[in-house]
């Protein structure tokens, strides 16, 4: 778990530092979760619009985390962030 959350803080890091070179913020943070039987989860939250690392991360991560109610492995995971303010 601790390599996954490792590539998810650094994707999501990358991800808002894209949102403010453009000038951008984002109010929805979307997860998809896919399990290795292929059994696919998607959950979505709208916030104040925001292109801080700190706030899209805790977010997205507590979709994942309530989202992750299976005992199967992760093959996907999966975070789009919709409605840019600029």
């Amino acid at each position: 778990m601790k390599k996954k959350l490792k590539h998810f803080v650094l994707f999501n890091r990358k991800v808002c530092q894209s949102l403010r070179k453009k000038g951008w913020e984002a109010s929805t943070i979307d997860i998809k979760l896919r399990y290795t039987d292929f059994h696919t989860l998607t959950r979505a939250k709208t916030i104040k619009p925001t292109d801080d690392d700190k706030n899209i991360f805790e977010t997205a991560w507590d979709l994942m985390k309530k989202a992750r109610t299976r005992r199967v492995a992760v093959r996907l995971i999966g975070v789009e962030l919709q409605i840019f303010l600029h």
